[in-house]
């Protein structure tokens, strides 16, 4: 399955009609409690996943893989047919349909999918161990339907996001392989270089954390408190960007999950709208952005926060200078540019020392927002409060 899934990692449609091809021809074959009276009467594993492959690849018929099978007594053909039907119902159904936005099954398995890929990104877990969560969670999600917990529309749609996922996946490593090999490098991966040094000499990495604000200062103008003709105002403006926040987040973060400068713009401008409100300190403002906005934000809380504590003091929020200097220093971060110092001395370099004193403040900003996102390991931040997503499954498919 893997293989199939690595070959066909640019294809969405094709891992769809596999793994939608590969649950009709399970359910075809009965409850596994159920023994067979009839020998040669059920599919190996094997047989199963060679047909839907031939299925996804050329389209070609699963029929011949039961050929041997004897006729079912009619009531338990009735049963597959129904079965059958269901599964083939399921194929007309998209995860971008407006439904599976609410639904809370499937979304958990959709932030459980965006965590794997954020934590192999910023290298938290290995290749092999994301894999493998991965596979475990397609099996949680089977077992769920088969115990009626989810339904098999909701199932798809979760295998589909898993399977995005795991093409994601796939597609960084093989860009990581064909870089290594392109450019003849002798020696590991820098991230497999330190892996294997701190286990050999049994050591950890320094932290190297920043001090964020845990509560906002009242002597900022941007964040003043509103005044009572302000206040609906501000619940309308939240009201409006937390509808195409909730779109962007739900729709847009799978091209791009870690930096997207429209969740990190909407997000600020939530976020000092909540603060005017008089939500001041991190715990109880991160609570009210997620009523408004809903957990897909979560992730994003403590980048949000970071980034509007270190925004120039007595300024307007410039949303489109905001935009360009949170794309600049995400590119230039993933370019190897692990502090503020290498940020700034990039900009200065390419467009002066004048350019860079106007802009700084904005810069510094979007610098820490961003770098917040990708290494949160950086950022002091109180436990419990850092807006990371629960790591456990327990309340999957519940």
């Amino acid at each position: 399955m893997l293989r199939f899934f690595d070959e066909n990692k640019r294809s969405g449609k094709k891992i769809g009609i596999f793994l939608n091809d590969m649950a009709r021809s399970i359910l075809e074959q009965g409850s596994p409690n159920q023994t067979s009276l009839m020998d040669g009467g059920r599919a190996t594993l094997g047989d199963i996943i060679e047909s839907a492959e031939r299925v996804a690849r050329d389209g070609t018929t699963a029929a011949s893989l039961f050929d041997d099978a004897q006729e079912a007594p009619a009531e338990e053909n009735h049963a597959q047919k129904e079965s059958t039907g269901d599964i083939q119902n399921a194929n007309a159904a998209s995860t971008a349909d407006q439904s599976v936005e609410t639904n809370a099954s499937i979304l958990l398995y959709k932030n459980k999918a965006q965590k794997i890929v954020s934590s192999f990104e910023k290298r938290k877990v290995n290749l092999t161990d994301a894999r493998q969560e991965i596979k475990d969670l397609m099996a949680k999600a089977n077992e769920a339907r088969w115990s009626r917990k989810m339904t098999n529309d909701e199932c798809m749609a979760a295998q589909g996001f898993l399977s995005d996922a795991l093409a994601k996946i796939n597609t960084k490593q093989a860009k990581k392989r064909n870089a290594r090999n392109n450019n003849g490098y002798v020696f590991l991966y820098d991230e497999e270089t330190f892996a294997n040094l701190e286990d050999a000499f049994g050591i950890k990495p320094k932290p190297k954390q920043n001090k964020i604000a845990e509560e906002m200062s009242n002597d900022n103008e941007l964040l003043r408190e509103a005044t009572v003709s302000e206040v609906e105002k501000l619940k309308a403006e939240i009201e409006k960007d937390s509808k195409e926040l909730r779109h962007e987040l739900f729709y847009k973060t799978n091209a791009n999950p870690v930096v997207n400068p429209k969740i990190y713009v909407l997000g600020a401008k939530i976020g000092i709208n909540c603060i005017r409100l008089g939500y001041k300190t991190f715990k109880p403002w991160a609570e009210k952005v997620l009523s408004y906005v809903g957990e897909e934000i979560r992730p994003w809380l403590r980048s949000i926060w970071n980034g509007i504590a270190s925004m120039p003091k007595d300024t307007k929020f410039d949303e489109k200078k905001y935009t360009g200097a949170v794309l600049y220093s995400g590119n230039r971060i993933e370019k190897g540019m692990m502090s503020y110092d290498m940020i700034a001395d990039d900009f200065k370099e390419r467009y002066g020392e004048e350019a860079y004193n106007k802009n700084e403040g904005d810069l510094k900003a979007a610098f820490v927002a961003a770098d917040t996102r990708l290494h949160p390991e950086k950022y002091d931040t109180q436990e419990g409060e850092d807006g990371n997503v629960d790591d456990s499954t327990s309340g999957l498919a519940e």
